[in-house]
Formats: structure tokens, sequence, C-alpha cells
């Protein structure tokens, strides 16, 4: 099946006459329609999926409702389209798995709008034009791989140390970035955007998609290559400057996934993974930089005495983002990663490093006149005992931060902080 999403401003339609002998029947309410700020799946049943027809309506639906929730919409048109291909299921087929997507959909608390199926029809469409706007979709019966589900519990943390539920809370920002994470982070709402100026100087110093590759890869000419090469010496230099010893390793970008602490990373990342079959074996290239430093760590022979100390590489990194979500220079499928890790005796030793390292964070971003709005990940026990060492972090930034409390022990960490800067 062929699917092309549209996040649409204005939808409508009207039915003007029969395009097939025995089209779908309908009520008069279906014959026009118009609608606001929605998804709009135009939808090609193809041959192949008359076989599991309760499969594909059943994906269908899937895909629509997890891109309907990246673009923050909760309507949806099911767009009845034969022409995304040359092989086109029966009508009693088609009808069958629009009819499943439509019904799982309605389940799942969604505005469901169906255009009659077997029908020549008029419409106007106004796309919203942002980078998840405009997505194209193959639809097949075998079960979608998706991300674990992890819950999101999201709070905000005041500059008094109290706790507001985020909707509460919203009429009381004063920071407009702060604002902005949070009507996009914690209460999902679209927030509107534009082109970023980023992309006028990728052209000026040659950074640009490369065309012989997989969708997402980027080269640079002489003078992008020039800063990388900088921000790459730079971060080193940042690295050694935090008070520990550092030292840099390198390693491989591809890691097995038989091996169980790969294997249960990448079950909790979930589907955006670039897999290798070789041998019989299944391996994944590397999606975030603590694989080879983890795994290069281990086999050191370590005191306490000589904690903390750092591990430091400028990875690469890969993940298989969707097309439709593509960003030259932003969301990419291979990443330039500088990353640190420091490795303390204990979470007293731990909490005094992670304060350094929060300090120089801002300083650094501060030399840029910017600021950033930041979230914290973290487990309700921890958040509970250090409760003043939380609002430590935060009084520090000088605005309230975003507080996501997760399950207890499904990650390696008891506190993360992202660091969002609003462009």
């Amino acid at each position: 099946m062929r699917v092309l999403l549209i996040h649409a401003e204005e939808f409508s339609y009207a039915v003007r006459e029969k395009a097939i002998a025995e089209p779908e029947s309908y009520d008069e309410s279906r014959k026009t329609d118009s609608v606001g700020n929605v998804l709009v799946a135009f939808s090609t049943v193809e041959k192949e999926d008359e076989k599991n027809p309760a499969s594909i309506g059943t994906n269908l639906a899937s895909e629509i409702a997890s891109v309907a929730g990246q673009v923050a919409t909760r309507r949806v048109v099911l767009y009845p389209y034969a022409h995304l291909s040359n092989s086109l299921a029966s009508p009693e087929k088609a009808i069958r798995v629009l009819d499943e997507a439509e019904a799982a959909l309605r389940n799942a608390g969604f505005e469901v709008h169906r255009s009659p199926f077997g029908y020549y029809k008029s419409f106007k469409i106004t796309c919203l034009g942002h980078p998840l706007s405009e997505l194209s979709r193959s639809i097949t019966a075998q079960k979608q791989v998706e991300a674990a589900a992890i819950p999101a519990d999201y709070h905000v943390l005041d500059q008094d140390g109290k706790l507001w539920l985020p909707e509460d809370y919203l009429n009381r920002v004063k920071n407009d970035d702060f604002r902005a994470l949070l009507e996009k982070e914690a209460l999902k709402k679209g927030l509107t955007g534009g082109t970023p100026r980023f992309l006028d100087y990728c052209k000026k110093f040659g950074i640009e998609w490369e065309s012989y590759s997989d969708l997402g890869h980027m080269r640079y000419g002489p003078e992008a290559v020039l800063m990388f090469d900088l921000i790459a010496d730079y971060s080193w230099t940042l690295a050694n400057s935090v008070g520990v010893s550092v030292f840099q390793i390198k390693g491989t970008n591809m890691f097995d996934l038989s091996v169980r602490p790969v294997r249960e990373h990448a079950d909790l990342f979930g589907s955006r993974l670039y897999k290798i079959q070789l041998d019989e074996k299944s391996f994944v290239l590397r999606y975030a930089a603590c694989h080879q430093q983890f795994s290069s760590v281990k086999d050191w022979v370590v005191s306490y005495k000589q904690m903390p100390f750092g591990t430091f590489e400028v990875a690469d990194g890969y993940r298989l983002e969707q097309s439709g979500e593509l960003l030259l220079c932003f969301r990419t499928r291979k990443l330039h990663m500088p990353d640190l890790h420091i490795y303390c005796k204990d979470v007293a030793e731990a909490q005094k490093v992670a304060r350094s390292i929060h300090t120089r964070i801002y300083d650094e971003i501060r030399k840029l006149s910017r600021d950033y709005v930041s979230i914290y990940n973290l487990t309700r026990s921890f958040f509970d005992a250090n409760r003043d060492y939380v609002v430590e972090m935060m009084r520090f930034e000088g605005k309230p931060v975003l507080l996501n409390f997760v399950p207890e022990n499904i990650y390696y960490w008891v506190l993360n902080i992202e660091y969002n800067i609003i462009d």
C-alpha cells in the first residue's frame, strides 16, 4: 500500500461523479467535507494487499497515528487515491482496508473524516509547509517495529522549588523560549516555523546533501571541512577543561545485536536503526556515541583512586530518520557526536562533576548571547532523595525547567539533562 501524508491547514473535497461501475455507497453527509489542522492520508491499496487487508488496515492506522502525533493533530482524512501505484487492489478489498483503518483510528480517539471510494472528486488543500508536512509511506502486512513505549510524566519545577502540572503553569510562563519548550514537549502543541536561516550558510560554505548516498548523508567542501575540524578541536579543548583527566579513544561503528547490552539498548531506541546482516549475524550501526566508550572501558583495570576520569571521542552516529523529517545539518542520518563520559566512584562525586559540567555548558552557550531551556529526565526516587540538588541546578539556569519522570531502572542513568535551544 502506498500513502501520501499531508499536514494541512485546510482541506476540503466534493464528490462529482462515479469513477467505477460499483463505487462505495455513502450518505449525504460525506458528499462534501471541510476540515482544518488535519493530516490527510492519500491512500492507494495495491494488489498484494488483498492477501491480508485487516493487517494492512491496522498498520495504516498505526502509521497515520504516529505521524499525527508528531504534527500534533487529532484529525485525520482518509482519502482513497488511485494514482500512487499501477497495481490496484479490487474495490472490495480496498474498501475493507480503509474500513479497518478508520475503525482503528476511531478506537484510538481520532476524529476521522472519510471520503467515499470510487468517485471523481474535487479537492482543495493548504499544506502547512513544515519539515513533517509532506511524507510518503509504504505499508505492508508485516508488523511495524516501534520504539519501546516509555510513558512521559511531565511537571514544571519553578524557581521556588515548587512542582506544577504543565497545563497549570502555562499562564505563569515569563520566558518565551521556555513557553515554546513547554507547549511542544509537554502539551504536544504544533509550533509555527519557517525556513531556517542556517541553510543559507550551509550553501555558502559547501555543506550539502550527497546525492550518491542514502538520504540524509552530507558532504563537505573545503571551507566546511575546516569548520567541522575546528569544532571537533574545540570540543576536545573543552573536554580537557572540566578538571579531570580525559583520554581519547576511537573504534568501530558496527556492533553485534546478539550482545546483551547492545540488544537491550537497541530495543529501547526502537525502529530508527541501521541494521546489517552479515555471516548469519545481525549488526547495528551505532546511533549513540557511548557504545565504543563503554565497550572499551569495561576491559580497563581501574582503581577508585584514579576516579574521576573521562573518555572522549568525536563519534559517528547513524539514525534511520524518516525521509520527510530530514533537514540539512540539523536532522540527518549520519551525525557527528563529540562525546565525553566521566566515570566517578559514587553518586556524590558524580553530582559534583555534573554541577561543574552544567556550569560550563551554560558558559559556552552564553558566549553566543543565547541560552538553553532544559528538560530534566529523571527517576522519582532520585528526585525525592536529591531535590535540593535538582533545585540548585535549576536555579543556576535562572528560569524554570521541565521535569520528565521516567520509570525506575529502565535506563542506566537516574538524571539526564537535555539542553534545548529554540531556533
